[in-house]
């Protein structure tokens, strides 16, 4: 089987187990904690070919697989310690809502099998540094989208860093009502999906630098599309403002992704 599919199926697969541990907890949002996983266990498939005859890994195919190693267990540890003894996300509550009756095998389509899936397409970077190419193509241009890929990963988690440090403060002294607008949050008002994103750059780069294979920046253009228009910015401001009075005001003075200084 063309390892491509055999990565498909492996992550439907890890999709279908993390869908019955949700029924059995009665928590949708589990399956934050196996996102990044998702593209871990599809590097693994991909590259598992290389390992198996025992040929070095070409430096690129490393580079991606350090990358996204140090991504994968940063985030997995991060959103497990986050959602760790707390209720379901409200995002989840709200789609349980919105499709119940019947919510509990729905999700199965609708969240357990979808997410491996966007995965899988988004997983184009990854398949292609895993072949093996007689000649790279720009090698210089792979060490700059580490580079580029590094530096997404430490601007994402010092918004994550930042805003739970934020949300602990607030909750020690009762203010649970303010808008984080300080440090990274006071240019932009996602600076967490700006890193993500500008990793997602960084993967592309490496894949082309090593083989040439330009089209692989939909990925990016891809997540940046789902961080921005489906799962993140316009999911989350959809609602917000009702909960938060004075994030209409934070809205009007800050950039809503790329980093740039407040109105």
């Amino acid at each position: 089987m063309h390892t491509l599919f055999l990565g498909l199926l492996t992550v439907l697969a890890a999709g279908t187990i993390m869908w019955a541990v949700s029924v059995k907890k009665e928590d949708a949002s589990v399956v934050d904690n196996v996102w990044g996983l998702f593209f871990a266990i599809l590097m693994g498939v991909y590259t598992y070919p290389i390992c198996a005859v025992g040929a070095p890994m070409p430096l690129p195919t490393l580079l991606m697989a350090v990358a996204l190693g140090t991504w994968v267990a940063r985030y997995s540890i991060y959103i497990y310690l986050r959602n760790h003894n707390q209720p379901e996300d409200q995002r989840y509550t709200d789609i349980r809502e919105n499709w119940n009756p019947g919510f509990w095998w729905k999700s199965l389509f609708i969240i357990f099998l979808f997410q491996p899936l966007i995965a899988w397409i988004l997983s184009g970077p990854f398949f292609m540094v895993s072949q093996v190419i007689e000649q790279p193509y720009i090698i210089a241009l792979s060490y700059v989208g580490c580079v580029v890929a590094f530096f997404g990963i430490l601007f994402e988690a010092t918004a994550d860093y930042q805003l739970n440090k934020f949300k602990k403060t607030a909750q020690e002294n009762n203010t649970q009502g303010e808008v984080m607008d300080k440090g990274l949050w006071r240019y932009s008002r996602h600076p967490n999906y700006f890193g993500q994103s500008t990793m997602w750059v960084g993967f592309a780069l490496i894949t082309i630098g090593y083989t040439g294979a330009w089209w692989v920046l939909y990925a990016p253009a891809l997540m940046t599309f789902l961080l921005l228009k489906f799962s993140g910015v316009s999911l989350m401001e959809s609602t917000i403002v009702n909960r938060r009075p004075a994030y209409k005001d934070y809205m009007e003075r800050t950039s809503a992704f790329i980093p740039w200084f407040p109105k």
